[in-house]
């Protein structure tokens, strides 16, 4: 588990499911202009099978969220292992997930 420098940036850094009509994006709340590595596993606990790795990438901008496709993610029930870095410093946060 990572220490947070403080609560209030913790609270900034979690992920949100978000749903449209068509499709499922995972919503990272990032700094600007820093690069950020890391990646989804996609853990299926009733069929390995499903399980999934979804790499994040994304080049210093001055967005602050990152958007990750889960449409590729078979129906089932997933427990969401997400861990990314903004520049050197490490995050990590966990979902569950119903596709």
């Amino acid at each position: 588990m990572l220490v947070y420098k403080n609560h209030a940036d913790a609270l900034q850094r979690v992920p949100k499911i978000k749903r449209t009509d068509k499709s499922v994006y995972l919503n990272i709340p990032i700094a600007k202009n820093i690069d950020i590595t890391g990646e989804v596993y996609a853990y299926c606990p009733s069929a390995s099978k499903n399980d999934r790795k979804i790499a994040i990438k994304k080049i210093a901008s001055n967005d602050s969220i990152v958007v990750v496709s889960l449409d590729a993610l078979n129906k089932a029930n997933y427990q969401l292992k997400i861990s990314w870095k903004e520049g050197s410093e490490p995050f990590y946060s966990e979902l569950t997930f119903d596709r």
